[in-house]
C-alpha cells in the first residue's frame, strides 16, 4: 500500500512538470551507448525549424514560398529514398528551403534567370556565414540551372543534382 501511494505521489509530481521534464526512449542499448538519437533529434528539429520559417513567410510572400516549401519536401523524399546520409539530406533540405532567398528582395525577379537567383541567395547566405555546406549546394544548384539554360554539360554533386532537377520539375 505504501509503495502505491509513493507511485501515485511521484505520479502525481511528474503530472505537474510533464511540459518541463523530456524523456528521451533508446531504441536499443547500443543506441543508448552511441546516442545516436541525437542526430535524429537534430535533424527532425532543423526540418521542424526550416518548415515553421517557410509557414512564416508564407503570409508574406505567397507563391514563392510555397515553391520553396514544394521543392524542399520533393528534395527530402528523394534524399531519404537514396538513403543520403542525414547531415547531406539536412544540407540538402536547408537549401531547398532557401534556394529563391534573393527574390523575397527584388521587385523584378523576372528580370534574372532562375540560376542567377540562386547564385545571388548562395552569395547572401555566405555573407551571412551560413554553413558552407549548405552555400556550396546552391552555388553548384545555380551552374547546374545556368548549363540547363545554355545546353553545357555540367556535372555537380550528387545533392546538387537532386536540387536542381527538383526545382527544374517543380516549375
Amino acid at each position: 500500500e505504501s509503495l502505491r501511494s509513493r507511485s501515485e505521489s511521484l505520479a502525481h509530481q511528474f503530472d505537474q512538470h510533464a511540459r518541463a521534464i523530456a524523456v528521451h526512449y533508446f531504441r536499443s542499448e547500443v543506441d543508448l551507448l552511441l546516442n545516436e538519437t541525437d542526430n535524429e533529434f537534430n535533424e527532425n528539429l532543423n526540418r521542424k525549424n526550416l518548415y515553421l520559417l517557410r509557414h512564416m513567410l508564407d503570409s508574406q510572400h505567397g507563391p514563392r514560398a510555397a515553391h520553396a516549401a514544394t521543392v524542399a519536401k520533393m528534395a527530402e523524399l528523394v534524399g531519404i529514398r537514396l538513403g543520403l546520409p542525414p547531415r547531406l539530406r539536412a544540407s540538402l533540405l536547408s537549401a531547398a528551403f532557401l534556394h529563391n532567398l534573393a527574390e523575397e528582395d527584388i521587385a523584378n525577379s523576372s528580370d534574372y534567370s532562375q540560376s542567377d537567383l540562386i547564385a545571388l541567395s548562395a552569395g547572401r547566405l555566405a555573407s551571412w556565414d551560413y554553413p558552407a555546406g549548405v552555400v556550396e549546394l546552391l552555388r553548384e544548384m545555380s551552374l547546374l540551372r545556368a548549363n540547363t539554360e545554355t545546353k553545357d554539360p555540367y556535372t555537380g554533386s550528387f545533392a546538387s543534382e537532386i536540387l536542381a532537377a527538383v526545382d527544374l520539375f517543380c516549375h
